[in-house]
């Protein structure tokens, strides 16, 4: 995730647990019951998958902020 230092210090903390909810609900969305995700710290996040694509995740999990903006 990029720009939480940014939200962080132009808004507020509380804008800046909001980003870090939504980049974890996006990852929970793509990954669904097939993995788990962690938060390792700051904007970091971990993605633990149990799948033959690999390369499909990862397209999905790119997609997936876009998907969330179609639906404000």
């Amino acid at each position: 995730m990029n720009g939480l230092k940014t939200v962080n210090d132009t808004k507020d903390y509380a804008a800046g647990d909001e980003l870090i909810k939504g980049a974890a609900d996006c990852l929970a969305l793509t990954i669904k019951s097939g993995g788990k995700i962690y938060r390792t710290g700051g904007d970091e996040f971990m993605a633990i998958a149990h799948t033959n694509e690999p390369e499909k995740i990862k397209e999905d999990i790119k997609k997936k902020p876009a998907e969330a903006w179609t639906l404000i």
